[in-house]
């Protein structure tokens, strides 16, 4: 045969009488995981099934009709060590299986009380259970070579239990349901227990997602991965870093694990076409498609949302009738990724196995979790609108929703399942800690501390994280201070302003300080938009708040800001980061034939954002074709590629000269503005701000906040700092001031640095070319360069052990590519200088480059 676990099957055993033979490793290549899963619902017998499933080669089933009936299972297995595993799941197994069985003929007569089975299937259904829990009760196991073989009495023929499984199957579908809801039901209250324990601890519920807000939230980190420690997951929460995308290298040996709170198992689909493990549950962001980006204030606002989080006291309606979690059962993605994958708005009735993919694999319902703790079932047959009142935090008032969803026990028609009620009453306000990370507006300070701020970060030569030194920690004064009410100092009028082409920075320098509000500045956005900070600005406005001041000044240049937790970010609308569009890259002048194509694809799928693809658990694909490439990804990742190819192009086709200019690295572009020496001397504290705009003033460089990172690591407008420095380069000027607080600077853009951590220098990487022509020679290939830097610099940062970073030679253009952070990125640039010295014999110094930015 051409099975050749079948064979074996044929060999070891006589087959006489009614059998069936089943192949395996077949039926496993064949992708037959619902065979497997199909015990998920039960507990006790799950881990014997899928060793029974997983691990023999194949099993065979025989029944002989005689005076004395017995059948016979056959597994046939690799060698004695796998028979011996098997025996042993089938001798856990088989017991636990007459036992469950035996539990589900005894509650047969309460569900014919109930109305929930027929008296006459009752009686056929109780007649099969109990013949199945007495052959599974006398089954003998034994091992006789590779091959395992159990024995029981069998009044039956196969026929007879097939039929009887087709006679039954009503009911049995009905306790397969029950079981999976009792799972299902536990899943949602370790969930919502673990939310309100948060709530509890850190006095707000998480956000939708994670890490710094200029990521578009699907490569963020999700509010499961960041609830973990209290899901009893802290060993994971704490190999997780919300710095990095959820799918990066650094978090990716903890978004691969199976989270078992998340999976329903009554759910097929299980993992991604990537190879990550699914939630089936998810927040609930409000109503409509934008929900997750709305403010808190908006009516539609749901629990979660992706920059902003929610506080038991901002349940208008109480915790008990406010949705936290529902179950999905279409449309799934990973457990740690933002975005869709683990918040969902309703936006489609019905919304209960409609459209929007709400659903717990139940016909009748679903189950869904509240904000209190409960968890209540919603009939699929409930208004629509009442599930909207629910799925917002400033929904209808009670007496709208009093009796409309469903606590306690689940309709007749329902599988049977207690399910707990909710109090129905408005949930106890927890204690919210006063702590602020913004500072106070003091007289005479504003004018002085530039309000500018940015994302990421980077610079060279920093001091290793263990060496570098701890930031300030506030003071108790800090601690006592009231936050800062960004909304009300948004609805702050303004009399009357104008701009009058007034750069954006200064204008959103001025209304940063009348707010007191810090305002950051998200660049991809920038350049999304085609804007940059000096761009001119002419507006006049009488008699508005500063919130729409401040969005009309945006306006002007296709920007928006978003209200983070601490600070504003001025960026592009959330909906068009993440929009997908295709395109299709001519690439004829750089590659010939298809298989060149998809060699290029391929470099493009590794060095431009290479979690965004959808082998990597993004969204992002790119075929190859005949000259071209055809790709599907966000405008961002699309304008990456752009340059890229640009670049690339430059590398292959312009003379050396020209290909320099196209391909000089940042930190090439502001060698010069970091050399400008300097002159600061504050010796007694001040506050930091004012100290770096006098730095910004003297070197006549933009110098901006990424107030999202900078704010995490505890740094607040007002913390005081010391600086000395004599004619000393502005990035030695740089590094004395910021050393001291725990924080960096990394190049923005050519003209504009950015104050940041190492923390968040680390996780932007960036793509830069080295055209390393003139130092190939015999003996020393481009792979043996790129070998010796990944050997030299930074080495447990490369793919190849595991980090994010990437270094490849192309050949045609003599050139490496290097994927990697601003500050590995430099310490490249200066060993590549070094070696190009070398090689002409010249002092290192006459070649290297100035002063890297910071150490």
């Amino acid at each position: 045969l051409a099975s050749k676990p079948i064979d074996r099957l044929l060999q070891v055993a006589a087959w006489d009488g009614h059998f069936v033979l089943l192949d395996l490793e077949a039926a496993r290549q064949a992708g037959w995981s619902r065979a497997v899963q199909w015990l998920d619902v039960w507990p006790a017998g799950r881990e014997p099934w899928q060793t029974l499933w997983n691990l023999p080669q194949g099993i065979g089933l025989k029944v002989q009709p005689q005076e004395a009936p017995e059948g016979t299972a056959v597994v046939v297995c690799h060698g004695l060590s796998t028979a011996e595993k098997v025996r042993h799941a089938i001798e856990q197994l088989l017991p636990a299986a007459g036992s469950a069985i035996g539990g589900l003929a005894s509650a047969i007569p309460g569900h014919v009380r109930a109305g929930r089975l027929p008296a006459d299937l009752a009686d056929r259904y109780e007649v099969f259970l109990k013949r199945g829990e007495a052959a599974l009760r006398a089954a003998r196991c034994e091992v006789v070579q590779a091959d395992v073989f159990v024995r029981f009495d069998s009044e039956p023929t196969i026929g007879q239990l097939a039929e009887g499984v087709l006679d039954c199957r009503a009911a049995i579908v009905r306790d397969w349901l029950g079981a999976g809801m009792a799972l299902d039901e536990a899943n949602h209250v370790r969930l919502v227990g673990g939310l309100r324990a948060q709530a509890k601890a850190e006095g707000r519920f998480p956000p939708g997602a994670g890490g710094g807000t200029l990521l578009p939230p699907s490569t963020r980190l999700s509010w499961i991965a960041l609830a973990l420690p209290y899901l009893d997951r802290r060993d994971w929460r704490r190999e997780l870093d919300p710095a990095y995308a959820w799918n990066s290298p650094h978090n990716r040996p903890v978004s691969q694990r199976r989270l078992e709170t998340v999976i329903n198992p009554l759910i097929s689909e299980q993992t991604t076409e990537a190879g990550f493990p699914v939630t089936h549950y998810v927040g609930v962001a409000g109503i409509g498609a934008d929900a997750g980006d709305l403010p808190a204030s908006d009516p539609r606002a749901g629990m979660f949302g992706f920059a902003r989080t929610t506080r038991p006291e901002d349940l208008a309606r109480g915790a008990s009738n406010t949705l936290a979690v529902l179950g999905v059962a279409r449309d799934l993605g990973p457990w740690a990724a933002g975005g869709r994958a683990t918040v969902r708005p309703l936006t489609r009735r019905p919304y209960v196995n409609g459209p929007d993919g709400f659903g717990s694999g139940q016909p009748h319902g679903m189950l869904a979790g509240m904000a209190d703790g409960s968890v209540r079932f919603i009939s699929k047959d409930m208004d629509p609108a009442v599930l909207e009142q629910l799925a917002t935090i400033h929904g209808a008032g009670l007496g709208q929703i009093a009796g409309t969803v469903t606590p306690g026990p689940v309709p007749a028609d329902a599988p049977a399942i207690s399910v707990p009620k909710g109090s129905g009453e408005k949930a106890d306000t927890l204690a919210t800690p006063s702590v602020s990370d913004l500072a106070d507006a003091r007289g005479g300070q504003a004018a002085a501390q530039p309000a500018g701020g940015l994302s990421g970060g980077l610079s060279a030569d920093i001091p290793p994280a263990d060496q570098a030194s701890v930031a300030p920690k506030p003071s108790d004064a800090d601690d006592q201070r009231p936050p800062l009410d960004i909304e009300a100092r948004l609805a702050d009028m303004v009399p009357g302003i104008r701009f009058n082409s007034t750069s954006l920075l200064k204008a959103t320098r001025l209304l940063s300080q009348m707010s007191t509000i810090p305002v950051a500045f998200d660049f991809e956005a920038l350049n999304l938009a085609g804007a940059t900070l000096q761009d001119p600005i002419t507006l006049e406005l009488t008699d508005a708040p500063l919130g729409e001041v401040l969005k009309a000044v945006l306006a002007t240049r296709r920007l928006d800001f978003a209200v983070q937790k601490d600070h504003l970010l001025v960026t592009v609308a959330a909906a068009d980061r993440a929009r997908l569009r295709a395109e299709t890259y001519s690439i004829s002048d750089l590659v010939s034939g298809p298989a060149g194509a998809g060699e290029l694809a391929e470099q493009i799928r590794r060095l431009v954002a290479p979690e965004t693809w959808r082998e990597a658990g993004g969204v992002g694909s790119i075929a190859a074709r005949q000259n071209a490439v055809e790709v599907s990804q966000t405008l961002a990742v699309h304008q990456q590629i752009r340059s890229f190819l640009a670049k690339l192009r430059a590398a292959r086709t312009r003379p050396p000269q020209a290909a320099h200019q196209v391909l000089a690295t940042r930190y090439a572009l502001v060698r010069q503005r970091l050399r400008q020496p300097v002159t600061s001397n504050f010796i007694q504290p001040e506050p930091w701000l004012r100290i770096l705009a006098d730095l910004e003033q003297t070197s006549r460089t933009t110098i901006v906040v990424d107030w999202a990172a900078v704010g995490a690591a505890g740094i607040r407008p007002d913390t005081r700092a010391t600086l000395r420095a004599h004619e000393e380069p502005l990035s030695e000027a740089m590094v004395s001031l910021l050393q001291p607080l725990g924080l960096t600077y990394r190049i923005a853009t050519p003209e504009v640095l950015e104050v940041t951590t190492r923390k968040a220098v680390a996780a932007r990487l960036e793509l830069e070319f080295y055209l390393v022509r003139d130092l190939i020679g015999p003996g020393n290939s481009g792979e043996d360069l790129a070998n010796r830097i990944k050997a030299q610099i930074a080495p447990e940062s490369w793919n190849e052990a595991g980090g994010p970073g990437f270094l490849v030679f192309d050949a045609p253009s003599a050139c490496l590519i290097a994927l990697q952070s601003q500050h590995t990125q430099v310490r490249i640039e200066r060993l590549l200088a070094k070696w190009a010295a070398e090689a002409r014999q010249l002092p290192p110094a006459a070649a290297a480059p100035a002063a890297p930015p910071g150490r």
